[in-house]
């Protein structure tokens, strides 16, 4: 039962396109070059995994997601998204004759007579064919036209490779680089016919007696308007050339010393500080020989100075950040931080040379969240609803059922939950088929009324119990298709704003709000309350932590289930009024759950399980009704009377009722993205503010209950 509400995240997933918001897809056929056959030989990068990247373009801003997806990795997927941009969505979705590579590249260019930005797109096949697409007006296309020849480039870089492939693949506006297996990289400009191309490759003096290594990785900066191509080689030398002379500016090795096994693998790089000189580069590094070690990322920092050029070093490399557990999807960085993004996981570290300290800070991902919200999670268990909701109704399944269903149906449509394509494959499981359009056109209500219909046909057993178990698994069933269909791919960074890319959806990253970190949690994050802005002094903040250590012992007695049964029955269906759902509450904290429905859940487990389970519980009661007991005389004397205990929860209740702030738009009104975010930043918000609430109100309600023993 035990549930800490609030972790030491300090962030949370906030859903932007996507999931219930519909994308609309417009459909364009891409022409393959006439002379060229796709003969299956691979020569560039192929994966069977999904690819996306994102880059930001303009002023203002607008942000460009591209996605390939294995299951149709001849299609790329691109998708705009701006401030202004409203729902339902629309994505281009070019459609190749052949399979891509999992790679493209979007650049802005201002249009030779009108000034307005005209945009390029760089896709390629793993045999060697590049397309270059060029996009005047990304809002005119109609979907199933065929892309305009004249505004189609292709280039083949087959007689480029000399019997070699490339193993590494990067772009800037206007040049494509290969990185080859023989340690060169060739520069390609496609706009310019016949395809104008440069090697790369040590040319000079003794420099071509020594074998080099093959291309590992590719990363392209920006300095002083200058672009730089950083080449990371399998040996772990690392090299950087500038594009326009085609000249090295630096050749190091960056090889773990005396280490055997250890190969540099990826390398990423941020933008360079002006103020500092250094621009942030990133190394993973992994032991191949040993599959249990961690993997590492090596922070290095490449100092440039300008004068007659600009000259590179870089450093011995000062913050090692490890990996442990999940395989790394992405990194960026951002002014002050650098970003690890795994399947399970987001993680920032502040920069070394931004700040002394190294401390890592946990974003909570939607997976984290919805489990959550499902009683899917340790924290937040379906078992708990199951016992609370039996110790509170005498009746029997008809009664529960509609009030648990109504819990669960309106928690799976909240927003940042609901997701329309997992839905629908968790209802297609139950034999519920629909068409695309057919689905899309159900309103939120008529999906609820199918949901609950499905409820009724297909829960046959006697008892209320049997409710909870297709809820159960309906729920199980659900999070593992959101998850399927939801990989995390790649960041979308905006100055300091960070963005996921998901398989089929978008999302921004909001920070905790100090109350979020200070109302419940853990007692060591109790200590920030004196930056709420209460207007307590020092003792009175050390009371209300003593206040809201006893109600995260309630808060683990119980875990999540009480906060949804309240909130249905002010909401929902008048099942129980709140009136009556808070004395009951209050008497399972006193008495403990209804025994014979502890009897029945438990049974499955066999005789002798069943009655540990019991005495388990009968102890975990007896140990909280002796702490709570202790928890509030010593908070009694500590405050000296209880008079001045609810002085100070009066005081914090009132802090607790939102406020209403007016903000001058000038007449503007927020886009349907802006609204997106708004809203579900805010339902997250209000939903903490509601629990900590609600908390105060059982704590207050159990203390008159045993004011006699206090």
């Amino acid at each position: 039962m035990e549930r800490n509400r609030l972790s030491s995240s300090a962030g949370m997933e906030v859903p932007v396109a996507g999931g219930g918001s519909v994308v609309k897809w417009v459909d364009i056929s891409v022409s393959a070059p006439p002379c060229t056959e796709d003969n299956g030989c691979v020569l560039l990068p192929s994966s069977e995994e999904d690819y996306a990247s994102s880059c930001v373009i303009g002023e203002p801003p607008i942000s460009f997601v591209w996605r390939i997806n294995k299951t149709s990795s001849n299609v790329l997927e691109l998708l705009q998204l701006s401030s202004e941009s409203g729902f339902p969505l629309t994505g281009l979705r070019f459609v190749f004759a052949h399979t891509l590579s999992p790679f493209a590249f979007l650049f802005a260019d201002e249009g030779n007579d009108s000034g307005r930005l005209v945009f390029f797109l760089y896709a390629l096949t793993p045999s060697g064919v590049v397309y270059l697409l060029k996009l005047d007006n990304t809002s005119a296309y109609k979907s199933g036209s065929v892309f305009p020849l004249d505004h189609l480039t292709h280039l083949d870089v087959r007689p480029y490779l000399n019997e070699t492939h490339a193993t590494s693949v990067a772009a800037s506006p206007g040049f494509l680089f290969l990185g080859r297996s023989d340690g060169c990289v060739y520069c390609f400009q496609p706009q310019r016919p016949p395809g104008f191309h440069q090697e790369l490759r040590d040319d000079t003096g003794l420099g071509r007696l020594w074998v080099v290594a093959a291309v590992q990785d590719l990363f392209i900066s920006e300095v002083y308007g200058r672009y730089f191509i950083c080449v990371l080689h399998a040996d772990g030398a690392l090299r950087v050339w500038d594009i326009f002379t085609c000249s090295r500016v630096l050749c190091q090795s960056i090889a773990a010393k005396n280490v055997e096994g250890v190969m540099c693998l990826r390398l990423w790089l941020g933008k360079a500080d002006y103020d500092s000189g250094i621009i942030p580069l990133a190394l993973l590094y992994r032991n191949t020989m040993d599959v249990n070690v961690v993997d590492v990322i090596t922070v290095y920092g490449l100092h440039f100075s300008s004068g007659e050029g600009i000259a590179l070093s870089l450093d011995s490399g000062l913050q090692n950040i490890s990996l442990e557990g999940g395989e790394l999807c992405d990194v960026r960085f951002t002014s002050d931080k650098i970003w690890t993004l795994k399947a399970d996981e987001l993680t920032s570290h502040m920069l070394y040379h931004k700040s002394s300290t190294m401390e890592a800070r946990s974003y909570t991902l939607q997976e984290e969240y919805i489990s959550e919200q499902l009683f899917l999670s340790a924290r937040s268990s379906s078992h708990d609803l199951l016992l609370t909701s039996h110790s509170l109704f005498s009746s029997a399944k008809d009664q529960i059922m509609g009030f648990i269903s109504s819990i669960f149906v309106r928690r799976l449509l909240c927003p940042g939950i609901y997701h329309n394509v997992a839905l629908r494959l968790t209802l297609r499981d139950h034999n519920k088929h629909w068409t695309d359009s057919e689905f899309q056109s159900l309103s939120l209500d008529e999906l609820k009324s199918e949901i609950l219909l499905l409820v009724e046909q297909e829960v046959t057993g006697e008892t209320s119990i049997s409710v909870f178990h297709w809820w159960e698994n309906f729920c199980s069933c659900y999070l593992d298709h959101w998850c399927n269909n939801n990989e995390p791919c790649t960041l979308l960074v905006q100055s300091d704003v960070i963005g996921l890319v998901r398989n089929n959806s978008v999302s921004l990253f909001s920070r905790l709000e100090n109350v979020e970190h200070s109302l419940g949690g853990s007692s060591s994050e109790h200590s920030g309350l004196t930056s709420l802005g209460l207007g307590m002094s020092i003792n009175e903040h050390e009371i209300l932590s003593e206040v809201l250590r006893c109600t995260l012992k309630i808060n683990k007695q119980w875990g999540a289930a009480p906060y949804a049964m309240y909130y249905e029955s002010v909401t929902g269906r008048p099942v129980i009024s709140s009136e009556e759902i808070v004395p009951r509450l209050v008497n399972i904290l006193e008495s403990g759950y209804a025994m014979s429905i502890g009897q029945r859940t438990w049974s499955d487990l066999g005789t002798d399980r069943a009655w540990e389970k019991e005495l388990e519980a009968q102890k975990n009661l007896r140990t909280f009704s002796i702490e709570m007991l202790l928890s509030l005389s010593a908070l009694c004397q500590r405050a000296g009377s209880w008079g001045k205990v609810f002085t100070i929860m009066e005081h914090y209740l009132q802090y607790l009722v939102p406020k209403k702030v007016m903000h001058n738009n000038v007449g503007e009104t927020l886009s349907d993205i802006c609204s997106s975010i708004l809203v579900q930043a805010t339902s997250q918000f209000a939903q903490v503010m509601f629990e900590s609430a609600f908390d105060i109100f059982l704590l207050v309600s159990y203390l008159l209950n045993i004011s006699e023993q206090v």
